[in-house]
């Protein structure tokens, strides 16, 4: 594959990556931590409880694409708590992280 080629082909993974994100944020925009936080189901997923989980499954293969499993086992997270809104955690934070997480694996 030539570097056109696999700029291209990286370009299109990009576009792809951010028309998803917008349309996750989209979901989101407009809301309060406490709707953010509810969980509409008999799960304890909750909108802003996606947003975060997003963001650290997004990290996780950015890490495994750069430096394999091993990188992947570095992260400290706690997978249940990935899947909700913790006292303390803001709906804009978890924006501001996914952005963070966004403008990494953008570069």
């Amino acid at each position: 594959m030539s570097t056109d080629e696999l700029s291209r082909e990286r370009a299109d993974l990009v576009e792809s990556l951010n028309r998803h994100r917008g349309f996750l944020r989209y979901t989101v925009r407009g809301l309060t931590d406490e709707q953010a936080a509810k969980a509409p189901t008999t799960s304890q997923l909750c909108l802003g409880g996606l947003i975060k989980h997003v963001a650290q499954t997004e990290r996780g293969w950015m890490r495994f694409a750069q430096g394999g499993a091993e990188a992947m086992e570095s992260e400290d997270t706690n997978y249940e708590s990935g899947f909700r809104m913790e006292p303390g955690d803001t709906l804009a934070d978890l924006l501001a992280r996914y952005d963070g997480v966004a403008g990494e694996t953008n570069a």
